[in-house]
């Protein structure tokens, strides 16, 4: 694809920035549906493919990626996980938001308080680690970009220090021991994390990472961090950045057994 059609391409993207200040810069790009529509997805695609290029090429960064394993019901997402196995070699850990609350075990009370048809809280969010080569890595993230599941961390080339960073943070908040086991526990970050008040803990969150991009089925779209500016890389590719609030949308859940029905979020 020529430079001027992935121009093109990444004009029709929505892009709000939620936050602005030194340090930290944040944007949220809504999706109308998990997965999108054909037309949708495949701008979507480009955009996040064009800039994290741009910015991996700039910044000498590479990506960390994670695929939650919570999203895996919807489309084909688990058999494309399986048909790639071997090729990107997934390693599971565990994800928590920085901000708790820190997963535990459904309680009794929490049984019994349920309505008919009510569902459980999720009771942890797994994830699978990408732990082949960089270039394998982002291919995983563009194949899987549309069911809710990508979560990537942009690190300094050549540096190890970003799970190390992440267990320190995500382990001592979790009291129960069945989730203390997983190999590695790594931040999950959504629209709830961006205020004015966090923005200065925001760096600590990221664990080294430089750019954090997320797809978050609670917000209803993607969720975009840079402890750097990104509107040069955005002016670039042609997008006019709006103003948004710092809000989270609901987000009907899919039923598991329908695969293939997308989670309408807007």
């Amino acid at each position: 694809m020529s430079v001027r059609d992935t121009a093109t391409a990444s004009q029709d993207v929505e892009v709000k920035a939620l936050l602005e200040t030194p340090g930290v810069e944040a944007y949220f790009i809504p999706v109308s549906a998990f997965p999108p529509p054909e037309n949708e997805l495949l701008r979507l695609r480009i955009f996040v493919r064009s800039l994290t290029a741009a910015i991996a090429a700039e910044w000498k960064l590479s990506s960390e990626v994670f695929l939650q394993f919570n999203q895996f019901h919807l489309a084909d997402a688990g058999s494309r996980l399986r048909d790639h196995a071997r090729e990107w070699r997934p390693a599971l850990g565990l994800a928590a938001d920085p901000q708790g609350p820190a997963p535990t075990i459904w309680s009794k009370e929490e049984f019994e308080q349920l309505d008919p048809g009510q569902k459980l809280r999720p009771l942890c969010h797994k994830v699978f680690r990408i732990t082949a080569a960089s270039e394998v890595r982002r291919g995983a993230r563009d194949l899987m970009l549309d069911v809710g599941a990508v979560l990537e961390f942009m690190v300094p080339e050549g540096s190890d220090k970003f799970l190390d960073n992440s267990q320190r943070l995500i382990l001592p908040q979790i009291k129960e021991r069945v989730f203390q086991g997983f190999p590695f526990h790594v931040p999950r970050l959504g629209k709830k994390n961006l205020t004015a008040e966090t923005a200065g803990q925001i760096s600590a969150w990221l664990c080294g990472a430089e750019v954090y991009l997320a797809e978050t089925v609670e917000d209803g779209g993607l969720v975009l961090i840079s402890l750097r500016p990104l509107r040069p890389f955005l002016a670039r590719l042609g997008v006019q950045v709006q103003s948004g609030q710092v809000q989270s949308a609901p987000v009907q859940a899919a039923p598991a057994q329908s695969m293939g029905t997308p989670v309408t979020t807007r």
